[in-house]
């Protein structure tokens, strides 16, 4: 009896006992789930701001190497409203000149610009330059609005814009920043056979289609009272001060990317001639610019034509019927 009495003591003893290690087991195993989960949520946040760090990081180097690069025909400085956020942004460069030939030695603040923007959402911006030539009026210098317009961004490929625009013909006339160009100066042909910098108020469209980009401007025409004299039409554009609105001109340019660094294409202008006179003035050029490795090559081809009117503006003086010029 006493036997089966402590037989089945010790029976209960081991169950009870195993019971006990059971629920240890389990309350060991729910303790190391719970940091499992612990460590998998580390985990999950750990991945979520390695890829915020990244895309921050990405964004950083996109910016950095747009600082550089133009958008939309404009230079990289006055591309900047484009790449800043929301609100007001500046930009802008300096342009001094020392000339030592020709028994002449000179120096002058060539030209000091600001360009100041505002962004009102991703669609919608202005953007404009104010330009300070030869340093002082008071000397022979200017200040001048070289553009002044808006923005609405529909699309890449279809986007509108209205105010004081520059001309979309030739490299320099759109992108004029001293580090757009070769040399201390704008090339000759881009001075005088076609304006720099050529602005007028006006209207149009444009955008990117794959290879491919254009611009489409109905602008004033081109003014009489300083034409003649010149090879080309150098003094011409009206530049949006009280200007005779009466026959509009039409410009157009399109390009094209093969690869990157590289675009070649054209533009014509065709208008008549404003302030009264009768007659037109029609202007075409192809264009190129390469770059690679170091190496950069460009060229212009231009002629336009002015007809047999410009030859009685002023008859002691006159500029011929037609006029070009290129470079390589």
């Amino acid at each position: 009896m006493l036997r089966r009495i402590v037989t089945s003591f010790v029976t209960l003893f081991i169950a009870g006992a195993a019971f006990a290690q059971t629920d240890d087991l389990e309350t060991r195993l729910r303790a190391l789930q719970e940091k499992v989960a612990q460590i998998d949520e580390m985990k999950r946040e750990i991945e979520i701001l390695t890829r915020e760090i990244e895309a921050v990081k990405t964004g950083e180097a996109k910016k950095v190497a747009q600082a550089d690069t133009s958008q939309y025909g404009l230079g990289a400085a006055a591309s900047k409203v484009y790449r800043a956020g929301e609100g007001v942004s500046f930009g802008g460069y300096g342009e001094m000149q020392y000339q030592n030939g020709a028994g002449e030695k000179t120096a002058s603040l060539t030209r000091a610009v600001l360009y100041t923007g505002y962004k009102f959402s991703d669609r919608a911006l202005f953007n404009s330059e104010l330009e300070v030539e030869n340093g002082t009026t008071e000397r022979g210098g200017a200040v001048g609005v070289e553009f002044a317009y808006l923005d609405y961004l529909v699309r890449p490929e279809a986007n509108i814009r209205a105010g004081l625009l520059l001309a979309p013909v030739g490299l320099v006339n759109e992108q004029h920043e001293p580090t757009a160009y070769l040399g201390a100066r704008r090339p000759l042909t881009e001075n005088v056979i076609i304006p720099a910098t050529w602005s007028d108020l006006g209207a149009g469209v444009f955008g990117d289609a794959g290879k491919f980009s254009y611009r489409a401007y109905v602008m004033n025409s081109i003014g009489v009272e300083e034409l003649g004299g010149e090879v080309g039409i150098h003094e011409t554009p009206q530049k949006g001060g009280s200007v005779d609105a009466t026959h509009p001109a039409l410009v157009a340019r399109v390009d094209y990317h093969p690869i990157e660094g590289t675009f070649f294409g054209g533009s014509a202008y065709r208008g008549s001639i404003a302030n009264g006179s009768a007659g037109h003035v029609s202007l075409a050029e192809l264009h190129a610019d390469s770059r690679f490795r170091g190496a950069i090559l460009r060229g212009v081809f231009a002629r336009g034509t002015t007809g047999s009117f410009a030859q009685t503006i002023e008859p002691d003086n006159p500029i011929g019927k037609t006029f070009g010029g290129w470079y390589v």
